[in-house]
Protein backbone atom coordinates (compact mmCIF):
# COMPACT_ATOMS: atom_id res chain seq x y z
CA UNK A 1 0.00 0.00 0.00
CA UNK A 2 2.83 2.12 0.54
CA UNK A 3 3.63 5.51 2.57
CA UNK A 4 -0.27 6.63 3.17
CA UNK A 5 -1.08 9.37 5.78
CA UNK A 6 -4.46 10.83 5.71
CA UNK A 7 -5.01 13.94 7.45
CA UNK A 8 -7.91 13.85 9.63
CA UNK A 9 -9.00 14.72 13.39
CA UNK A 10 -7.77 11.83 15.78
CA UNK A 11 -8.93 13.22 19.19
CA UNK A 12 -12.62 12.09 19.94
CA UNK A 13 -13.10 14.85 21.91
CA UNK A 14 -12.23 17.27 19.01
CA UNK A 15 -14.47 14.82 16.59
CA UNK A 16 -17.31 15.28 18.94
CA UNK A 17 -17.01 19.10 19.02
CA UNK A 18 -16.46 19.28 15.29
CA UNK A 19 -19.34 17.12 14.27
CA UNK A 20 -21.97 19.69 16.93
CA UNK A 21 -20.29 23.00 15.32
CA UNK A 22 -21.12 21.53 12.04
CA UNK A 23 -25.02 20.83 13.32
CA UNK A 24 -24.86 24.34 14.79
CA UNK A 25 -23.50 26.24 11.08
CA UNK A 26 -26.10 23.83 8.90
CA UNK A 27 -29.32 24.16 11.66
CA UNK A 28 -30.82 27.11 12.50
CA UNK A 29 -31.95 26.37 16.00
CA UNK A 30 -33.35 29.59 16.62
CA UNK A 31 -37.13 27.93 15.93
CA UNK A 32 -36.25 25.19 18.55
CA UNK A 33 -36.74 25.99 22.43
CA UNK A 34 -34.25 26.37 24.53
CA UNK A 35 -34.64 23.92 26.57
CA UNK A 36 -34.39 21.44 24.00
CA UNK A 37 -31.48 22.78 21.30
CA UNK A 38 -29.36 20.15 22.76
CA UNK A 39 -32.35 17.39 21.99
CA UNK A 40 -32.32 18.75 18.44
CA UNK A 41 -28.66 18.66 17.97
CA UNK A 42 -28.51 15.18 19.05
CA UNK A 43 -30.94 14.12 17.02
CA UNK A 44 -29.87 15.86 13.85
CA UNK A 45 -26.49 14.21 14.81
CA UNK A 46 -27.99 10.57 14.94
CA UNK A 47 -29.87 11.17 11.71
CA UNK A 48 -27.85 13.38 9.81
CA UNK A 49 -30.60 15.43 8.80
CA UNK A 50 -30.70 19.31 9.63
CA UNK A 51 -33.93 19.55 7.72
CA UNK A 52 -35.76 17.81 10.47
CA UNK A 53 -35.96 21.06 12.27
CA UNK A 54 -39.52 21.71 10.66
CA UNK A 55 -40.67 18.55 11.79
CA UNK A 56 -39.89 18.69 15.04
CA UNK A 57 -42.71 18.70 17.72
CA UNK A 58 -42.28 19.80 21.47
CA UNK A 59 -44.39 19.96 24.18
CA UNK A 60 -44.15 21.13 27.64
CA UNK A 61 -40.40 21.17 28.41
CA UNK A 62 -39.77 17.33 27.56
CA UNK A 63 -35.95 17.89 28.68
CA UNK A 64 -36.77 19.52 31.51
CA UNK A 65 -38.93 17.13 32.58
CA UNK A 66 -37.18 13.81 31.54
CA UNK A 67 -34.18 14.82 33.68
CA UNK A 68 -36.45 15.41 36.87
CA UNK A 69 -38.02 12.09 36.62
CA UNK A 70 -34.64 10.44 35.81
CA UNK A 71 -33.39 11.69 38.55
CA UNK A 72 -35.71 10.50 40.46
CA UNK A 73 -35.07 6.99 39.63
CA UNK A 74 -38.01 6.68 37.07
CA UNK A 75 -37.50 4.22 34.45
CA UNK A 76 -36.69 4.89 30.86
CA UNK A 77 -39.55 3.15 28.70
CA UNK A 78 -38.72 2.22 25.20
CA UNK A 79 -40.59 0.74 21.94
CA UNK A 80 -37.63 -1.70 20.65
CA UNK A 81 -34.49 -3.83 22.03
CA UNK A 82 -32.19 -1.03 19.43
CA UNK A 83 -33.22 1.82 21.63
CA UNK A 84 -32.84 0.11 24.51
CA UNK A 85 -29.03 -0.84 23.84
CA UNK A 86 -28.92 2.65 22.08
CA UNK A 87 -29.06 4.55 25.64
CA UNK A 88 -26.18 5.55 27.10
CA UNK A 89 -26.62 3.94 30.55
CA UNK A 90 -23.49 6.13 32.22
CA UNK A 91 -25.43 9.15 31.50
CA UNK A 92 -28.31 7.98 33.42
CA UNK A 93 -28.04 9.45 36.90
CA UNK A 94 -29.88 6.91 39.04
CA UNK A 95 -28.51 3.38 37.44
CA UNK A 96 -32.62 3.95 36.06
CA UNK A 97 -33.93 1.07 34.38
CA UNK A 98 -34.65 0.46 30.69
CA UNK A 99 -37.80 -1.37 29.81
CA UNK A 100 -38.23 -2.63 26.24
CA UNK A 101 -41.91 -2.40 26.57
CA UNK A 102 -41.97 -4.55 23.13
CA UNK A 103 -40.93 -7.57 24.98
CA UNK A 104 -43.98 -6.88 26.68
CA UNK A 105 -46.52 -9.72 26.67
CA UNK A 106 -49.59 -7.05 26.45
CA UNK A 107 -47.46 -6.21 23.20
CA UNK A 108 -47.60 -9.35 21.69
CA UNK A 109 -51.72 -9.80 22.01
CA UNK A 110 -52.23 -6.11 20.61
CA UNK A 111 -50.45 -6.65 18.01
CA UNK A 112 -52.05 -10.00 17.01
CA UNK A 113 -55.19 -8.64 17.86
CA UNK A 114 -54.69 -5.58 16.05
CA UNK A 115 -52.35 -7.29 13.12
CA UNK A 116 -49.42 -5.21 13.31
CA UNK A 117 -46.42 -4.92 14.87
CA UNK A 118 -45.51 -5.10 18.26
CA UNK A 119 -43.94 -1.60 18.21
CA UNK A 120 -46.53 -0.28 16.71
CA UNK A 121 -49.51 -1.26 18.43
CA UNK A 122 -51.32 1.79 19.78
CA UNK A 123 -48.70 3.81 18.64
CA UNK A 124 -49.51 7.37 16.70
CA UNK A 125 -46.97 10.11 16.54
CA UNK A 126 -50.00 12.06 15.40
CA UNK A 127 -52.58 11.25 17.88
CA UNK A 128 -49.89 12.27 20.72
CA UNK A 129 -49.73 15.86 18.93
CA UNK A 130 -53.12 16.25 18.27
CA UNK A 131 -54.78 14.39 22.01
CA UNK A 132 -51.94 14.53 24.59
CA UNK A 133 -52.95 16.28 27.53
CA UNK A 134 -51.21 19.86 27.78
CA UNK A 135 -49.92 18.85 31.26
CA UNK A 136 -47.66 15.90 29.61
CA UNK A 137 -44.71 16.97 28.03
CA UNK A 138 -43.18 15.50 25.16
CA UNK A 139 -40.97 15.34 21.79
CA UNK A 140 -41.88 13.60 18.66
CA UNK A 141 -41.06 14.06 15.24
CA UNK A 142 -43.71 13.95 12.00
CA UNK A 143 -43.91 11.93 9.40
CA UNK A 144 -42.24 8.63 8.84
CA UNK A 145 -38.61 9.75 9.95
CA UNK A 146 -37.71 8.75 13.53
CA UNK A 147 -36.47 5.33 14.38
CA UNK A 148 -34.15 3.66 17.31
CA UNK A 149 -31.14 5.71 16.70
CA UNK A 150 -33.10 9.51 17.02
CA UNK A 151 -35.18 7.74 19.73
CA UNK A 152 -32.14 6.73 21.89
CA UNK A 153 -29.97 10.40 20.98
CA UNK A 154 -33.61 11.86 22.20
CA UNK A 155 -32.97 10.07 25.41
CA UNK A 156 -29.17 10.65 25.97
CA UNK A 157 -30.08 14.06 25.06
CA UNK A 158 -31.73 15.13 28.32
CA UNK A 159 -28.61 14.01 30.37
CA UNK A 160 -26.34 15.55 28.22
CA UNK A 161 -27.88 18.44 27.83
CA UNK A 162 -26.09 21.97 29.72
CA UNK A 163 -27.81 22.67 32.92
Amino acid sequence: MGDMTYDYIRDPEAIYAASFAQIRDAADLASVPAGEQCMAERLIHACGMPDILGDLVFRGGPAAAGKVALEAGKPVLVDSNMTAFGVIRRLLPAENEVICTVEESEAYAMAQQMRTTRSAAAESKEALIADCPADIPFATIRGRRGGSAMAAAAVNAIMARPQ
